[in-house]
């Protein structure tokens, strides 16, 4: 004769903790990657207030020196 199946035999299907555990880690992996991005796009836009400011002194260097050639 074969044992009868109780109704606490352990579930075949994740437990709720387990579920709720594996998301959090999905989070966790995905606010690295967002912070990695956001990092890299500020350091971008550093980048190019560089160059914006480069080009603003020279194009001041370009008119005053023009200016004075009149």
């Amino acid at each position: 004769m074969s044992a009868p199946e109780t109704p606490n035999d352990p579930p075949t299907e994740p437990s709720r903790i387990e579920k709720v555990e594996k998301k959090l880690e999905e989070q966790k992996e995905m606010n690295v990657t967002l912070k990695a991005m956001v990092d890299f796009l500020f350091g971008q836009v550093g980048k190019l207030g560089d160059q914006i400011n480069a080009l603003e002194k020279e194009a001041y260097i370009h008119t005053t020196r023009y200016s004075k050639c009149k």
